[in-house]
């Protein structure tokens, strides 16, 4: 293959397609006010939350949501308990955070899944050279295949993709691993880092064990999809599209440029939006002393 194209939100976008994270926010709103104001009073409601939506689902202070949750919860009865996850142990404000995690997760599925269905005389917007090209794509959308008819067997919806969409399906979450997640609220309380976590309350150590669960492992995702990851180490041209380069994401991007067979030959073409797109992107090409004269910027 000679090309790889590598698809993010900021493509649907271009099509007038409403998937930004504020317009989850939005369609939440309409769609399950209650859930929404579960969410607000969790993570709070400014639109820097929204903007890197599944960033900061990482950013819960754990003390402040224990202190207003553990007084204001009603008791589960004994037969609901097995609807809890089976790898942690039991307790009330864990149980809530569970409960707002699924609840989010299935609502986000289904807000998704509108768009998918919702999609009516859409107008191409980019030129693809689609005969010797694989597309990566980070959308849960089928654009590809129903606007610009890419087969499927070329593209790789890595997080999954709302036509086959199936409970837990869709994969939404943050880039915070467990252990980094226990050295933060370390660091925040003045712990010393031979603290053992299991000397703090049970209701925080289950808080936190929520929190790890939205974890997205990168290397997981390119492990499970390694044969399909192999198909584009010979690539000679990258074009990006409508890719932020969020941090949450940025590991499948790493792992493009360490596991190319010759990344000193590929030609990149890379589009942005804000000047916070552009010096994301420049910063990623630094950091692997990508060449310069190898590199076009494209502003849409």
């Amino acid at each position: 293959m000679r090309y790889l194209y590598i698809i993010g939100n900021g493509f649907d976008i271009a099509h007038g397609i409403k998937s930004r994270y504020s317009d989850y926010r939005d369609w939440l709103k309409d769609h399950n006010l209650d859930l929404f104001n579960k969410l607000v009073a969790t993570y709070g409601d400014e639109e820097t939350f929204w903007w890197e939506f599944e960033k900061n689902l990482s950013k819960i202070d754990i003390d402040k949501y224990k202190e207003e949750n553990e007084s204001n919860y009603e008791p589960v009865r004994p037969e609901e308990l097995n609807r809890t996850m089976k790898s942690i142990r039991w307790c009330p404000t864990a149980s809530q955070l569970e409960d707002l995690y699924i609840r989010v997760t299935n609502m986000f599925e289904n807000w998704v899944y509108d768009l998918e269905t919702g999609q009516r005389k859409l107008k191409k917007r980019f030129v693809l050279k689609k005969r010797s090209a694989l597309f990566l794509s980070f959308n849960y959308t089928s654009t590809l295949e129903d606007l610009y008819k890419v087969p499927d067997n070329k593209i790789l919806h890595v997080h999954g993709r709302a036509r086959t969409l199936g409970f837990g399906h869709l994969v939404l979450g943050h880039n915070i691993d467990r252990d980094s997640f226990i050295n933060l609220y370390k660091r925040k309380h003045g712990l010393s880092d031979d603290f053992d976590i299991y000397e703090l309350e049970e209701d925080v150590q289950n808080l936190i064990d929520q929190v790890a669960r939205l974890y997205k492992s990168v290397d997981y995702y390119i492990y499970k999809n390694r044969k399909w990851f192999q198909r584009i180490v010979n690539v000679k041209r990258i074009n990006i599209i409508g890719v932020s380069f969020s941090e949450v994401d940025m590991k499948y991007f790493d792992w493009i440029v360490e596991n190319h067979k010759q990344i000193n030959g590929v030609k990149w073409k890379v589009t942005w939006h804000s000047i916070e797109d552009k010096n994301r992107i420049m910063a990623f090409f630094d950091r692997h002393n990508i060449n310069p004269t190898k590199i076009k910027l494209i502003r849409k």
